[in-house]
């Protein structure tokens, strides 16, 4: 056999290897549009979608390999409404233990931002690294936000391409009423965790190598969506929502419809298959009395915003007494120990508004 025939050979493999991963995913086309938010074009986002499979050699392999794994990530990617193989949306390629490859995928800095944004509560989204050399000033219970200026103030230092090393990242919201959220800070202690708890950080392929700063900035964003509402906790409202048998938005309420053809690809309730870069339950961070615990959800106080929101939305619907407001969040939230709305949780409240939001909305489409 020629030298000709056998590279001929080699490379009608590879495109029907190639040709089969892109038949895979226009198989689950329907499945992938229905999860994918109203405003993102189904069909763009396919496009995307495909050509993030070619980027390297290494992740064609892992997705020819491993197509349940691809379809996993892209069906996590579609259910956040982020761009995969973009700084939205890593899809990594990593060798399992049994040493076969497949996809991660993992949601970047970007992403993480674009969800706070699309919560529509946020006007601002701040979060920068701090380098070495840096003037970085903050005063927790002083100071509202950081004041960080690079190398003491020199405003060209932004545009220098020698800046210090990256020695750690910070972020904050502006909401729409003005006020500022919690400020997060990422210190090099956090960023060692968030790294050691990424599941290819040994790899050479992992976004902690090909772009360290990134995930730094990741880090710090992710950290900051526990301090405000975020789409993904919209579209877990939903879901509640659905179970419940209450009407859901416009367009939102098609999950319900999709196929079970997906269902293959997901992982078990309760299981997240992705990057953990949340704070590991065997290194609890020191008590802080004076401020809720990041962690957890449910110590999270309902910010003046929230609550102003929540009683419009109430007063809509002639929910205008005390005692009308408690039953109806003790009825949506199924907790029979409500009695004042000093009880809620900014996860409560946003479950609440959530439901009043797409009642009214369910009502505007009929």
């Amino acid at each position: 056999m020629s030298t000709r025939t056998v590279t001929d050979a080699k490379a009608g493999q590879q495109e029907k290897a190639e040709s089969g991963v892109v038949a895979t995913i226009e198989r689950y086309r329907p499945d992938l549009s229905i999860v994918l938010p109203s405003h993102i074009r189904a069909d763009t986002w396919m496009r995307v979608a495909i050509s993030a499979t070619r980027k390297s050699a290494e992740l064609k392999t892992a997705c020819e390999t491993s197509p349940a794994t691809l379809m996993a990530a892209l069906y996590e990617a579609a259910r956040l409404g982020l761009e995969p193989g973009t700084d939205q949306y890593y899809l990594t390629p990593r060798r399992n233990k049994q040493g076969t490859w497949e996809v991660l995928g993992i949601v970047g800095y970007q992403g993480e931002i674009e969800l706070i944004y699309r919560s529509g509560a946020v006007s601002t989204v701040i979060c920068y690294d701090v380098r070495e050399g840096d003037e970085f000033v903050w005063r927790p219970g002083v100071m509202d936000r950081p004041v960080h200026h690079p190398r003491a103030g020199d405003g060209l230092a932004w545009f220098s391409d020698v800046r210090g090393e990256v020695l750690g990242a910070y972020a904050y919201a502006v909401m729409r009423d003005g006020a500022i959220s919690n400020v997060i800070i990422a210190d090099k202690a956090r960023i060692d965790r968030a790294r050691k708890a990424s599941a290819t950080a040994g790899s050479s392929y992992s976004p902690w190598v090909t772009d360290y700063r990134a995930m730094v900035l990741k880090t710090a964003a992710h950290d900051l969506t526990k301090w405000t509402p975020t789409s993904a906790e919209y579209r877990e409202a939903l879901r509640d929502d659905t179970r419940a048998g209450l009407p859901a938005p416009d367009g939102a309420g098609t999950q319900g419809k999709r196929t079970a053809n997906l269902d293959q690809f997901l992982p078990p309730p309760g299981v997240v298959d992705g990057e953990i870069v949340d704070e590991p339950q065997d290194e609890p961070a020191p008590e802080d009395t004076t401020r809720p615990d990041p962690a957890d959800p449910a110590s999270h106080p309902v910010g003046q915003a929230q609550m102003r929101r929540l009683f419009a939305l109430l007063k809509d619907r002639g929910i205008e007494s005390d005692e009308a407001r408690h039953r109806f969040a003790a009825h949506a939230l199924e907790r029979d120990d409500l009695v004042s709305f000093n009880q809620l949780s900014a996860s409560d409240a946003s479950r609440l508004i959530t439901q009043l939001e797409a009642l009214a909305t369910d009502e505007a489409t009929r």
